[in-house]
């Protein structure tokens, strides 16, 4: 593995474990009546303006002007793929499970892989295959035991939750077709401005939002959002998309981590066993070979080197 390979899979583990941390957060500012859309918005005006300006110091105010063709990808990123899966995972989890909704939505490494291969950009490997099998069965294993399957599952929230993880696929395929021309701190910062200029039009900015879960936003803004948004767009555009989603399996899991480090909750044998199954997913995928060459030589994309 290269050097370049290295820095990619460690900086996808950064995002991952940032990411994994806001859904245990958000639980102490829903305590004090901080709607989830509130929360996502008031995440974002403290993640986004951090972005833009990394982008400024690293690349120039050039770096914000966008061609007709970009602005259609940069709206397709931020007003469709960010915005959508956001909205749609929140949503999805206020008609079903929680968990379910969790398992459902990590289809979405199985529909990048499929998108990938459908426009030709990653062969479809039997080692992909199994790797995105491996990992979405450990998933399970460590959800599942959660799942209330004691009520009725209303289809509509498991539409919402397809939804959610198709919009994040087409996230993800759209944004390493992106890369090849620029940087990622470019492709990830310009996509957020719209998605959140999109969900303050839709929602407002929040203005009754308690002391604490304006700190909580803070939190979230930085730990899992700033610093997590750019570490995977820097993963993917090193590594590829393929093994990016493979290795965010991980996410569930260090969840439940946190969860029993910071709420006290304990993990069944079989989630520990699936946990297990998650990691050994990742090293398959360490081992997948990235058929399609991002570029990081041009002058756009040094900045993410």
């Amino acid at each position: 593995m290269t050097t370049r390979e290295q820095t990619g899979f460690a900086l996808c583990i950064v995002a991952v474990v940032g990411f994994s941390i806001k859904a245990i957060l958000a639980k102490f500012a829903y305590q004090d009546g901080t709607g989830a859309i509130d929360l996502i918005v008031l995440r974002l005006l403290v993640a986004v303006p951090l972005m833009a300006l990394t982008l400024l110091v690293a690349e120039g105010h050039r770096a914000f002007i966008v061609t007709a063709r970009e602005a259609v990808w940069y709206l397709f990123l931020g007003g469709v793929g960010v915005t959508g899966a956001m909205s749609f995972s929140f949503l999805s989890i206020e008609l079903i499970d929680a968990s379910l909704a969790t398992i459902i939505t990590f289809t979405y490494p199985a529909m990048t892989v499929a998108l990938l291969a459908a426009v030709g950009r990653q062969a479809l490997t039997v080692r992909t295959a199994i790797a995105v099998l491996v990992t979405f069965a450990g998933i399970i294993m460590v959800i599942a035991p959660t799942m209330d399957i004691g009520t009725s599952v209303n289809p509509a929230g498991i539409g919402l939750a397809l939804a959610s993880a198709a919009m994040f696929a087409g996230y993800n395929v759209a944004a390493e077709k992106l890369m090849e021309e620029t940087s990622s701190l470019r492709v990830a910062t310009l996509g957020m401005i719209v998605a959140t200029t999109v969900l303050v039009t839709g929602n407002g900015i929040p203005t009754t939002a308690t002391d604490r879960s304006l700190a909580i936003a803070g939190i979230l803004g930085v730990f899992s959002g700033y610093i997590p948004f750019l570490a995977f767009a820097a993963a993917m555009q090193r590594i590829g998309a393929t093994r990016v989603v493979i290795i965010n399996g991980l996410g569930p899991v260090l969840t439940f981590a946190w969860a029993t480090i910071l709420l006290n909750e304990r993990l069944a044998p079989i989630q520990l066993a699936g946990g297990t199954i998650v990691v050994a997913g990742v090293f398959i995928a360490r081992s997948v070979k990235q058929t399609v060459e991002i570029n990081v030589t041009s002058p756009a994309a040094a900045a993410a080197k």
